[in-house]
């Protein structure tokens, strides 16, 4: 412990001496009394850093890290054996520190030294050994500098040498990497991200014998000699994305027989040469989307047996060989989308392995149980965006394992629970035209179905067949629902959220949106509803809604919610009532929210009548009210506002209710709008 303290101590004074109060040390709690420093500098000065980093405790500094003011008329130096005295030191960093040059012997001492980066430093001057001095070095960044050229011999002292990154600078010639003579020779990655390479020259970077990844996205690359990846022999994860590429030579992954990684998306390709992929037997991820390709022409891929992940997504391909997946025995992920396929290509069922199918983005009107035949490992299913009119009902037959299943955005105007697979666990129908959920067979206790997506349909009502019995998460938002039948979540106990906004709806009752105690195994708590957004008439069939205000709000709160036993969860939860707009068919004579005035004559005193109401009171109001309906938000709103016109009212214990002369039964008169609260408080308007 005491010796720790003296390190932060002897380091304070470190810090101070570069630059007071613009340093922190942390010590590394897994490395011991290990410290690593990070400082925020306006620039590095030969004299005041050379006495800062000479003067600290320097063999418990592992990691250094020096930022530098980016201003362009604020140049930083470093002299030769600055950091000599870091004699610990693993990891150096300078950033954006203007240096003119690295001079020779500028890393002198740093024997230890596994990482350097030096980013952003505007195309500082580098000698064939600028390097020297860093025999264990592994990483090398030299990002962001603006170099054009590099010297030969750059690499020479890095014996140990594996990881090069030269992104964001300005190099054309890759050559300028090329290892000679034994330089670079242990160099596994090299990142040239970034930079204005045009070309790739015959064996260019032949000298890196033992390169596993070459990162050459985002440069200008038009053309590529037939023989440019000469010499990688070791290669095993190249990407050529996002370059300017028209074509690839027959024979150019030839020399790359370990290539297990192949990039070559958003580029210009328009065809794929044949046997252009032959002897790849290792390549398992292959990327050529985003380019021009219109067709995939015969046995493309045939002889990939450890091709796992194929995208071809983002084409303008129309057709498809069908032996174009010949012996592709390991494919599992197949992405065609946003092509030009006016139907499921044959040489999909060759790739019996597939566990994800996307199809969507693009033509196709029909599905038949033959275009997706023998795929019975088929997981993940996607054929949305398409001009789907139907699904026939064998269709889906042999996939024993689709989970997901994505059929939005098509014209399908018919569907039924039983063309679905019972294991199916997710279903998107969103954006069809659907005009019900259909289940003629009753199958929602044998559905595995777990989340349902129906929105933007014209689904007109909601009952119990039309949800199954495991659903967890159900959205019909935008649709055309005018009623949700009572008891219709009756047996849906694990169901916990339910999208019913923008729909047609103006009554609901809380039997509909309530399942009921099912078995201890199971969740019986009501789902979180969302209803904002339908014209939801708040008269005092609706009272029920402030009375669950209160649980809705609560559920927002976490602590709240743990702590509701689940078997007292019963009423719904509304969830948006703050969005909720009400339409009220008569204004409260105490109501100020109103924009428009009631057109009928002042407001009467209240008359107070029996709380309890007779089963014979009449819901329609007088034909002499027609009351014009207005909104309003629905918290402004009180459980008094919620009224329901009647034309007469017989008291629970009347007798004689249905003779002509009867002194309990009160009958509105002529002429005047009787109105009444849930608790039959009434009021009469003449």
């Amino acid at each position: 412990m005491q010796a720790a303290v003296a390190v932060v101590g002897l380091w304070s004074v470190a810090a101070a001496a570069i630059a007071p109060g613009r340093c922190a040390w942390t010590r590394q709690e897994a490395e011991g009394a290990a410290v690593t420093l990070t400082c925020s500098l306006d620039a590095l000065d030969n004299h005041t850093d050379r006495d800062a980093f000479t003067r600290a405790a320097a063999d418990n500094v592992t990691a250094l890290r020096v930022l530098c003011c980016d201003q362009p008329d604020l140049e930083s130096s470093l002299s030769p054996g600055v950091f000599q005295r870091l004699l610990g030191l693993h990891s150096l960093g300078l950033e954006q520190c203007r240096l003119a040059a690295l001079r020779p012997g500028t890393f002198q001492g740093l024997e230890e030294l596994r990482r350097l980066a030096v980013l952003g430093a505007a195309a500082p001057q580098l000698l064939p050994d600028s390097l020297a001095g860093l025999p264990r070095l592994e990483e090398l960044h030299l990002g962001n500098n603006s170099f054009r050229s590099l010297p030969r011999r750059l690499l020479c002292p890095l014996p140990a040498l594996r990881r090069l990154s030269l992104a964001m600078n300005r190099l054309q010639d890759v050559s300028v990497v090329g290892a000679t003579g034994g330089c670079g020779s242990s160099l596994a990655t090299l990142d040239l991200y970034g930079n204005e390479l045009a070309t790739l020259p015959e064996a260019g970077l032949a000298g890196l014998a033992g390169l596993e990844a070459l990162q050459l996205q985002h440069n200008n690359l038009s053309s590529l000699a037939g023989e440019a990846l000469l010499g990688l022999a070791a290669l095993s994860c190249l990407n050529m994305s996002h370059n300017r590429l028209e074509e690839l030579p027959p024979g150019l992954f030839s020399p790359t027989p370990r290539l297990a990684a192949l990039d070559t998306s958003h580029n210009r390709l328009t065809h794929l040469p044949l046997h252009l992929l032959r002897g790849l037997k290792a390549l398992r991820v292959l990327e050529l989307g985003h380019n021009l390709l219109q067709a995939v022409p015969c046995r493309t891929f045939a002889g990939l047996p450890n091709l796992a992940t194929l995208s071809l997504a983002h084409n303008d391909i129309s057709s498809v060989a069908s032996d174009a997946l010949e012996n592709t025995t390991g494919l599992h992920h197949l992405d065609l989308t946003h092509n030009l396929l006016t139907s499921v290509p044959r040489a999909v069922r060759q790739a019996a392995a597939l566990t994800t199918l996307t199809l969507s983005h693009n033509r196709l009107s029909t599905v038949t149980q033959d275009d997706l035949g023998g795929l019975a490992a088929l997981k993940r299913l996607n054929l949305s965006h398409n001009k789907l009119e139907g699904l026939c009902e064998a269709c889906l037959a042999g996939l024993s394992h689709l989970e997901d299943l994505d059929l939005s955005h098509n014209n399908i105007a018919f569907f039924d629970y039983a063309f679905l697979p019972r294991q199916l666990q997710r279903l998107s129908l969103r954006a069809n035209r659907l005009g019900e959920l259909g289940n003629y067979f009753t199958l929602g206790a044998q559905l595995r179905l777990q989340t349902l997506d129906a929105a933007h349909n014209q689904l007109e009502t909601l009952a119990g067949d039309s949800v199954p019995d495991n659903l967890e998460r159900l959205d019909l938002s935008n649709n055309r629902i005018k009623s949700v039948a009572p008891w219709t979540f009756a047996k849906k106990h694990s169901l916990t959220k339910v999208d019913l906004t923008n729909n047609l709806l103006t009554t609901l009752i809380p039997a509909a949106l309530t399942p009921r105690p099912g078995p201890a195994s199971r969740s019986s708590a009501a789902p979180e509803v969302f209803i904002a957004g339908n014209p939801i008439l708040c008269d005092c069939e609706m009272t029920w809604l402030h009375l669950v205000k209160e649980t809705s709000d609560a559920r927002t709160h976490k602590h709240t919610r743990q702590n509701t036993p689940r078997h007292q969860r019963r009423q719904p939860y509304i969830m948006d009532l703050d969005k909720l707009t009400c339409t009220m068919a008569i204004p409260h004579p105490n109501d100020t929210a109103s924009p428009q005035p009631h057109a009928t004559a002042s407001p009467q005193p209240h008359a107070t009548a029996s709380p309890q109401p007779h089963a014979t009171a009449s819901p329609q109001p007088h034909a002499t009210a027609s009351p014009q309906p207005f909104l309003v938000p629905f918290p402004s709103t009180q459980p008094s506002q919620f009224l329901c016109p009647y034309t007469s009212h017989c008291f629970q214990l009347c007798h004689c209710c249905d003779l002509p002369a009867c002194n309990c039964n009160e009958v509105c008169p002529d002429g005047c709008l009787c109105l009444r609260d849930e608790t039959w408080r009434t009021e009469i308007r003449c």
